[in-house]
């Protein structure tokens, strides 16, 4: 699965109200820091997903846990996280097949990656959670 940022809730700088007229989320006020810019602009390339490591430097440059500001960011609705059904185009053509060949499937030697895709929705069912 991957992140994915929600654009329409991007506003420029200027659409955003002062902290005085905001009302706390959840009970809390989140404060969204130049790493979690950062954050979402790696997000934005669509190539994060949930098994991406944290680069070092959004601690030691920014001072953020990035890991705990993304669950922020996904509770506070800027990002959130797609369906395994949805991510499918992160996932390497031969690992498709492998995947399709351990679920008893056949004849995927010259199949486009496309194909193997429509197959990995179809055949393949998503592990509970």
């Amino acid at each position: 699965m991957r992140w994915s940022c929600l654009r329409r809730r991007l506003f420029p700088k200027w659409a955003l109200e002062p902290v005085a007229n905001i009302e706390p989320y959840g009970g809390y006020l989140f404060e969204v820091t130049a790493g979690d810019i950062i954050l979402l602009w790696r997000i934005s390339f669509s190539t994060f997903n949930t098994q991406s490591w944290f680069p070092k430097y959004f601690e030691h440059t920014y001072g953020i846990d990035a890991a705990f500001d993304l669950r922020m960011l996904v509770e506070a609705g800027f990002v959130k996280v797609e369906s395994a059904a949805n991510s499918l185009d992160l996932v390497t053509a031969p690992a498709l097949r492998k995947a399709l060949k351990d679920a008893a499937v056949s004849g995927l030697n010259s199949t486009k990656k496309a194909n193997l895709m429509s197959l990995a929705r179809e055949r393949l069912s998503p592990r509970p959670t």
